[in-house]
């Protein structure tokens, strides 16, 4: 085995969002992290549960719990509009929004509710640590 299918165990391919963020791997296939997401949304109770995945990417997280319900605010800067609009009609889902913004310069009146679920599994390792806790501070 080479180094670099060493690195490459799942047999990623290079999916390119902006060209300069790095591979889509959540439109791939589901991870350990992202199905105990998919687990926690399931045993949530109510139908007022709100998640909110910053850094979201192409959204396929957000979308899956939106598929379950869950009204869900994606927020990145990469504009997915198109592709979340054929999405929400083929999946007939209406409760998700994108939130086309730099995540560092989000303001308290861009997340409107609490979230039972705050998502940014393959994101926020590339923020300054000031700049994390600027941004869970909004948080309500």
């Amino acid at each position: 085995m080479s180094k670099i299918e060493s690195l490459n165990l799942y047999g990623d391919k290079l999916i390119a969002t902006t060209g300069r963020h790095g591979s889509d791997i959540a439109s791939q296939r589901m991870d350990a992290l992202d199905r105990k997401c998919i687990e926690f949304a399931l045993q949530l109770s109510g139908n007022d549960n709100y998640a909110l995945d910053v850094g979201c990417g192409l959204g396929i997280q957000g979308v899956r719990l939106a598929v379950l319900g869950i009204e869900t605010l994606l927020i990145d800067r990469l504009d997915i509009n198109k592709t979340l609009d054929l999405l929400s009609c083929s999946l007939g889902i209406s409760n998700i929004q994108l939130l086309l913004e730099d995540v560092r310069k989000l303001t308290a009146n861009d997340i409107p509710k609490r979230p039972n679920i705050v998502l940014s599994q393959r994101f926020i390792h590339y923020l300054k640590y000031q700049i994390i806790f600027s941004i869970l501070s909004l948080i309500p």
